[in-house]
């Protein structure tokens, strides 16, 4: 005699399967979505300070081209941003003076202009904060060649997570 298939209560076989696949794609989406979003989250974490800390050293250099003049801008805000809160950015003269007006932002930002003398020796633009919200702030940083105006590659410390 054939083995006879296990008792059923009834319920017609595509209606587990109508209510079961749906139930997993839901918890499986919302399992990828999580990591999608925080990995998107950490990336625009970066995105933020990467290009305004870019931006500023082009200005840096733009108003250089014009002026002849190498300009200090901030430290703003005076204190970084603890923990990825946002605040709104608020120019002094030198971010006036080189047209940085970023918006809310979620680090510090500033241009710092080393002399010897009169002589110009560096200029490096800079962009502290703890988006990340492990306490221990990421810096991120450019250098601009004073004989040439060309930029360095943005540095990151502190930013790999």
């Amino acid at each position: 005699m054939a083995a006879r298939p296990p008792p059923r209560d009834g319920t017609p076989a595509w209606v587990l399967l109508a209510v079961a696949v749906p139930a997993l794609a839901f918890t499986t989406w919302g399992a990828v979505s999580g990591v999608y979003s925080s990995g998107v989250q950490a990336q625009r974490r970066s995105l933020e300070p990467s290009l305004n800390v870019r931006q500023l050293c082009q200005y840096a250099v733009a108003h250089h081209a014009r002026t002849g003049q190498w300009v200090s801008a901030g430290p703003f805000p005076a204190h970084y941003p603890a923990l990825g809160e946002t605040v709104p950015f608020k120019e002094d003269e030198g971010f006036k003076a080189l047209g940085f007006h970023p918006g809310v932002v979620r680090f510090q930002y500033a241009v710092e202009v080393a002399r010897e003398g009169d002589a110009v020796r560096q200029v490096r633009c800079v962009a502290r904060g703890d988006a990340d919200r492990d306490g221990v702030p990421a810096v991120f940083s450019l250098s601009v060649d004073v004989a040439t105006s060309e930029l360095s590659p943005v540095r990151a410390e502190n930013a790999e997570e």
